[in-house]
């Protein structure tokens, strides 16, 4: 199941259409206080590191800085198939890298990182957004599983497996759905 699971994820990484593209990440605030947000999974790593983007300036690199460990879900509602995932999260320091990678972005969409203001500043009018011309604030993200979980829903029984790493690679059992 584990094989499968980083096969279809590698592949929602290059389809903009395949269920996994997007997934919710879970992070612990300040005071404790979960949040949770949606992320594109931009790329899967040697079968394993998963890689996304984000602004550096946003609220969850405040809690990834405070607590790297996150936690992942994704869901395919045509196979009805559920993947949760515990992370650490180690953040892209290397600026050629980010240079690198930030010239790849088409330009509509390298607006989601050029904001003037700070993500989640009050504003008037979503129209009156002022934007800069560079990506310094752009950065990359890379998810680190340690647990993976993997729930499909089917009849006549559910099936959910639970995978973790070790020191010999993932090791996994079945578990009561």
């Amino acid at each position: 199941m584990l094989n499968n699971v980083f096969t279809e994820l590698t592949e929602a990484s290059k389809e903009k259409k395949h269920p996994y593209r997007y997934f919710f990440m879970s992070s612990c605030g300040l005071n404790g206080h979960i949040r949770q947000r949606t992320m594109v999974l931009r790329d899967v790593i040697d079968g394993q590191f998963l890689q996304a983007y984000t602004d550096r300036r946003s609220k969850k690199m405040t809690h990834i800085n405070e607590h790297n460990e996150v936690s992942l879900l994704f869901f395919n509602p045509e196979t009805l198939t559920q993947i949760t995932m515990v992370a650490y999260v180690e953040v892209e320091k290397d600026k050629e890298e980010l240079q690198k990678k930030w010239e790849t972005i088409p330009d509509y969409s390298k607006i989601d990182y050029i904001a003037s203001d700070i993500p989640g500043t009050i504003i008037d009018n979503p129209n009156n957004i002022k934007y800069n011309d560079h990506g310094g604030n752009f950065t990359i993200l890379y998810f680190i599983p340690e647990k993976i979980e993997i729930l499909q829903i089917k009849r006549p029984n559910h099936i959910r497996a639970s995978y973790e790493k070790t020191n010999f690679g993932w090791e996994g059992v079945y578990i009561t759905p």
